[in-house]
């Protein structure tokens, strides 16, 4: 019911999450970021994601290279075919990720360099191809709005098959949320992606925001 973007912006080092999703409150449960050792994403049945999030961003802290952050959370996690969890440090870029087999279909993850994407109960793998392409493709935007692109284009693409209810967005700097509402993208775009637009009007956002704005 829930998918999502960790990135690290490679001008900056700075990493981020976005995460869009059908309940009512996903800003609460999904975003980890750290100004030391990167972000994580935890979503799937909502017991022990925030135990695993807290774990993911400690280890990362410490040094573990992401590979090996998510290697230890599917060992330590008793819920780990329910649960999907990705990863990205700061050093380098590097991200890994985990769907568990039990999380609601179509369900996946797809990893590039300097960015993860991975969600469940999406209209398909479309979704997570157009947050990639998106997100590789707005790569000139400043990097909140670079993840925003991301997050709508997954929108466009079908999204949560059950719907959008809530949306986050989360740097180590600062942090955009919309909860339990009708137009949670909308509102994000007002807040985030109004600048992306712009004087430039790239093709790609100008498809992006005409969909999701309505024109």
């Amino acid at each position: 019911m829930t998918y999502s973007i960790v990135a690290r912006d490679e001008r900056t080092g700075l990493v981020g999450v976005a995460a869009a999703s059908a309940i009512p409150g996903v800003g609460s449960i999904i975003p980890y970021v750290s100004l030391i050792g990167g972000a994580a994403a935890m979503q799937g049945a909502a017991v022990g994601l925030r135990e695993l999030g807290k774990g993911a961003i400690s280890l990362l802290d410490r040094g573990f290279s992401a590979e090996a952050v998510v290697s230890s959370l599917v060992k330590l996690d008793v819920d780990r075919e329910e649960h999907q969890f990705h990863v990205i440090s700061s050093d380098g870029g590097s991200s890994s990720a985990h769907t568990g087999g039990h999380c609601p279909k179509w369900a996946g993850h797809a990893n590039a360099a300097n960015v993860s994407v991975a969600g469940n109960t999406l209209a398909g793998p479309q979704v997570l191809n157009a947050m990639l392409d998106a997100f590789k493709g707005s790569a000139h935007l400043p990097f909140e709005q670079q993840l925003f692109a991301a997050i709508s284009a997954g929108e466009v693409a079908g999204g949560d098959r059950r719907g959008v209810r809530s949306v986050v967005l989360a740097t180590g700097e600062r942090i955009w949320r919309v909860d339990n509402s009708a137009a949670p993208m909308k509102e994000l775009a007002v807040r985030v992606g109004g600048q992306v637009i712009g004087a430039r009007g790239e093709a790609l956002q100008k498809q992006i925001f005409q969909t999701i704005l309505g024109g």
